[in-house]
């Protein structure tokens, strides 16, 4: 992953420029030329912030499948921010 510049509008807007994405065959995953992201909450002592909007300009994703095991090409993300707690299960009636 590479970006070429990040810059701080505001204290809760934030903007990455040349954002370049490769998924594990090396292959162009995203090529985006503006990510625009809202910060809706952020708290450093817990190491926590939630996004509220985001924004992309004038970029490309390229999603494909494997043939071999049907795994999407953007799966190894999904994985590594994947949550490590079991999630509850609810039941409604």
């Amino acid at each position: 992953m590479s970006i070429e510049k990040l810059d701080i509008l505001f204290f809760d807007r934030v903007e990455l420029k040349g954002v370049y994405l490769e998924d594990k065959q090396k292959d162009t995953l995203a090529n985006i030329q503006s990510i625009i992201v809202n910060i809706n909450l952020l708290d450093i002592t817990k190491q926590i912030f939630a996004l509220e909007d985001v924004s992309i300009a004038k970029g490309t994703i390229k999603i494909s499948r494997s043939a071999k095991d049907g795994k999407y090409n953007y799966a190894f993300l999904e994985e590594y921010f994947a949550s490590k707690e079991k999630k509850k299960k609810t039941i409604t009636f």
